[in-house]
């Protein structure tokens, strides 16, 4: 894994470049959004307020088909829920800095229904996640059933985003722990460490059932 985090400086200092621009500017944040709905759009985040929205779930739930939210450094306490919509969601210094915490109140991270065109997360810690219930994934219409819980970093259902340049840690459930994948599946986790997560009966690391075919490309898993 030559070159982990920051292999790609060139990309890296190209998101700075825009940022620093975007923070210059800062009265006109709203002008960063285009009305043009053929129009690509890169929409910010920050803790700070000089972005576009200071949650991340808010930027999901704002952005629109192919757009991509760009996340400042910063500790999170969220629980993201990816919905149908294709759009990359990409931290700016990288996992190291950008901390999407569980705050034991779930998957940290839920992908549902994302299958034909695939979301990107690039670039985040996920962590102290604690899974969802199988009677809860109901409401997703997943069609669990049970009081297990599922999925404490990262559940997919019923979809394939990508995820790549992410730390899974220290999240906790009972089947699952750190990357529950189930129905239909085919997940692609590139560049990723999956470490220390602990689960009471069935995959620590990772969880996987039903059809489908996630790819794990330079990862590792202690």
């Amino acid at each position: 894994m030559k070159n982990y985090f920051y292999s790609n400086k060139i990309k890296l200092c190209q998101k700075l470049f825009i940022v620093i621009i975007f923070l210059n500017f800062s009265l006109f944040t709203s002008q960063v959004i285009s009305s043009d709905p053929l129009e690509n759009t890169t929409i910010f985040v920050s803790k700070t307020g000089l972005g576009n929205y200071t949650t991340i779930q808010e930027g999901i739930d704002g952005i629109r088909d192919n757009d991509t939210l760009i996340v400042d450094a910063g500790v999170y306490k969220e629980n993201l829920f990816f919905p149908k919509k294709t759009i990359v969601v990409e931290s700016l210094v990288g996992a190291q800095n950008t901390i999407l915490d569980g705050n034991q109140s779930g998957p940290v991270v839920l992908f549902s229904h994302i299958d034909e065109s695939p979301s990107i997360l690039d670039g985040f810690t996920i962590k102290n996640g604690s899974g969802t219930s199988s009677a809860g994934c109901q409401n997703y219409g997943f069609g669990f059933s049970g009081s297990s819980t599922l999925g404490g970093g990262v559940l997919v259902v019923c979809g394939s985003p990508i995820i790549r340049n992410c730390i899974v840690m220290d999240n906790t459930a009972d089947y699952g722990a750190g990357i529950l994948l189930k129905h239909l599946s085919s997940t692609l986790f590139e560049n990723c460490i999956i470490e220390n997560n602990v689960a009471t009966e069935n995959g620590g690391g990772l969880d996987y059932g039903g059809c489908g075919s996630p790819r794990f490309i330079d990862c590792v898993f202690r």
